[in-house]
Formats: structure tokens, sequence, C-alpha cells
């Protein structure tokens, strides 16, 4: 099953896991640059504010769900049991896939510390792929730097992670000018990441709390109940305000 759905006028695909992981192995195998976007609700949110934005993601190979709540319409648990895409999480499954051999990855990260944390979850996780450079969002105003550096390396994977509308643009006005194989645009999604892989405090794990930290910390079911129902009246207005402009052109 191969699909796309409609949200805010981003057309976001709706694809299995496995599905992606064949398409992966084969843009790494490619000679230019393939795109694969994680949008969120606040990725979306930004092309209500922005007509040009949206343009930014016709040169996508895939723009992926990367929260459940960008799916609020959608039958969520349905398509989890089909083994489709319904957020972020698939790309632990993606990363391990990659095993045939050793693949380099850049980062751009919005900070230092990010960076940090992002390279400390890669390496624990992932030994195939080696982190072999990386940039901040602020060293992206020096773009030819940037650039070449990237070229020089010529990494297989490209790792974007900072904040949405930047990121997008960024990739959109240079990426053929980019010597990669696979760009991964995350950053709606990084801190996410970052709190699944975030490390237990010693003392929980000396008192085996383990369990009940998680479920107090990293639970996040109520919050995405709410999340859900706010970004639906989201939607339900972009579409009463889509609709009452139509009428008011006629």
């Amino acid at each position: 099953m191969e699909t796309k759905v409609n949200i805010m006028d981003l057309e976001v695909d709706i694809i299995s896991i496995d599905y992606l992981i064949l398409n992966c192995k084969g843009f790494l195998t490619n000679d230019s640059l393939n795109i694969i976007y994680l949008v969120s609700t606040k990725t979306i949110q930004e092309t209500m504010n922005d007509e040009h934005y949206i343009e930014c993601f016709q040169n996508a190979d895939f723009v992926l769900p990367g929260e459940e709540t960008v799916l609020s319409l959608h039958h969520v648990d349905t398509l989890q049991t089909q083994g489709m895409i319904v957020d972020y999480h698939f790309l632990y499954s993606m990363f391990e896939s990659i095993t045939e051999d050793e693949k380099t990855v850049f980062i751009v990260g919005r900070n230092e510390n990010e960076i940090e944390r992002y390279k400390q979850f890669n390496d624990k996780n992932y030994e195939h792929l080696k982190i072999v450079g990386s940039f901040t969002e602020k060293d992206l105003e020096k773009e030819e730097i940037v650039i070449n550096e990237i070229n020089s390396i010529a990494p297989d994977i490209l790792i974007f992670a900072i904040d949405s509308p930047l990121q997008e643009k960024w990739i959109a006005s240079n990426y053929l000018k980019l010597n990669a194989k696979l760009c991964i645009s995350i950053g709606g999604v990084i801190e996410h990441i970052l709190k699944d892989n975030k490390e237990i405090p010693t003392w929980i794990k000396k008192i085996k709390l383990e369990t009940l930290y998680r479920r107090l910390f990293q639970s996040k079911k109520v919050h995405k109940i709410k999340e859900a129902y706010n970004f639906k009246k989201r939607m339900q207005y972009y579409k009463s305000k889509k609709e009452n402009k139509i009428e008011n052109t006629k």
C-alpha cells in the first residue's frame, strides 16, 4: 500500500517501513541526492503562514509523518498494524537496516549541545554509521563554506535537525549543490528522538525504578490526545478559511 494524504495542502506519503527501507538502500547507491522530510504539526502549521514554503517539499522523494498527531484525521492504529509509517520511530529500524557496510553521516543541528547528544545516540546504537562532520544552524549563514565542507567529505547520509522553515528552505535552495546520497530532515522530531534516548539517572537505576521513571517521564499518551484534538481544530479552521476564500473569489 502506497498512498498520499493531503494535510493543509501538504501531500504526505503513507508507505510501509519495508518499502521505505528498500528505497533507502537504492538511494545509497545513487549519484544524486535523494531527500526525505519528516513533518511535524509545527512544520505543517508553518505552511499555513507561508504559501511559498510548501513549494520546498516538491523535490522530496518522500514526505513522511514525523508525529502521529499529523495523521489525526486518519486511522493511525490501523495504519500501524499494517506496518505503515505513522511517526519518527521508523528511523530506528531504517538505520538498523543499513548494515551492508559502514556509511558516513554529516549532521547539521540547532546547536552544539544537540549535535553532541545526537552523536552519543548514534554511536551507542549504530556503530556502522560514522559521523564525519557537523555544522550548527548558525553556520548555515556561511553558505559557501558549509557546501564546500560537505562536498569535500561527500557523506552517504546528510541529516538536518534544525528548525522549520529554515531547514526546508535551505535544503530546497541548495540540494543540487550537495555531494551526498541521502538527506534526511528530522528537525521537527529531533527533540522526541533525544528524549527517547535520554540516559536514565544512575540513582534511579540503583533503586531499580527504571520502569516507573519511563512511565512518568516518557509517557506521551495524554499529551498525544490533547495534541491531536488541537491539531484537528486547526485543520478544520484551515479548511473553513480556504473554503471561504474560494467562495469570495466567485
